[in-house]
């Protein structure tokens, strides 16, 4: 006999809600009752393959918690310390240069000042020349005044010759003064330098050793480490071996 379409779909309806039911009742039971049995039998197992007792085993975490906490701070300070010492190198060395093209660029402005008197004291000096094929007397009172213009411009030439050597001198005993403090500055940031990389290094094998060898006793494959974003990484291979 013909079933009508509305009483088969009730049908299947009937029977596909105690279905979801069942369904999500089995979700429920895994999450609260299988799901935190099993992760406590996952630790429970960890603690019997390492020989140790709960207490121990928690302080064992809170011990290796604690020293990567400690050691990202000190890993923190340390690159900040580098890059401190780097800026100041940079500022001392950029000092030593700008007092070198300070001294090139004085030096350039007294040569260019000498020639511009030299060449003001030949144009006087061709004017003089000049003024010989007039007469006598007109020759002589000009001769009188070059002779006088040339004897004025003379000792200026001496004073700028003595001014520029003064000021040379001057200069060049700034910078030597300058060029030694900054070397004795250079060489102490320098040797600052390497010994904050020779603490970073020796911190940075201490604390992978106290963190990655207490790890090692839950896994004896690890045998290196590395170090990611300032933390210690355990590994079972890299280039920074273990000394357990």
């Amino acid at each position: 006999m013909y079933e009508p379409i509305y009483g088969r779909k009730e049908k299947k309806k009937n029977i596909l809600l105690p279905t979801l039911g069942l369904i999500t009742v089995i979700a429920i039971l895994f999450i609260v009752v299988i799901r935190p049995s099993y992760l406590g039998y996952s630790i429970y197992q960890d603690i019997q393959q390492s020989n140790t007792n709960l207490e121990t085993y928690t302080k064992n975490i809170q011990d290796i918690n604690q020293e990567l906490q400690s050691s990202k701070t000190n890993l923190t300070y340390q690159q900040t310390q580098s890059q401190q010492l780097q800026t100041d190198l940079k500022q001392t060395s950029q000092q030593l240069i700008d007092c070198q093209i300070s001294e090139k660029t004085t030096a350039k402005e007294l040569e260019l000042l000498k020639k511009t008197h030299q060449l003001e004291l030949k144009t006087l000096q061709q004017q003089l020349d000049q003024q010989k094929s007039t007469s006598d007397q007109k020759l002589l009172a000009k001769d009188d005044e070059l002779k006088q213009k040339i004897e004025l411009k003379n000792e200026q030439i001496a004073s700028l010759q003595k001014q520029t050597t003064e000021k040379t001198q001057t200069i060049q005993e700034k910078c030597t003064i300058q060029q030694q403090d900054n070397k004795e500055e250079l060489t102490k940031l320098q040797q600052q330098l390497k010994d904050l990389e020779t603490s970073y290094t020796l911190l940075t094998q201490n604390s992978a050793k106290n963190i990655c060898c207490k790890q090692k006793f839950d896994n004896p494959q690890i045998s290196s480490y590395t170090i990611i974003e300032n933390k210690i990484t355990c590994l079972t291979q890299g280039e920074n071996k273990l000394n357990c």
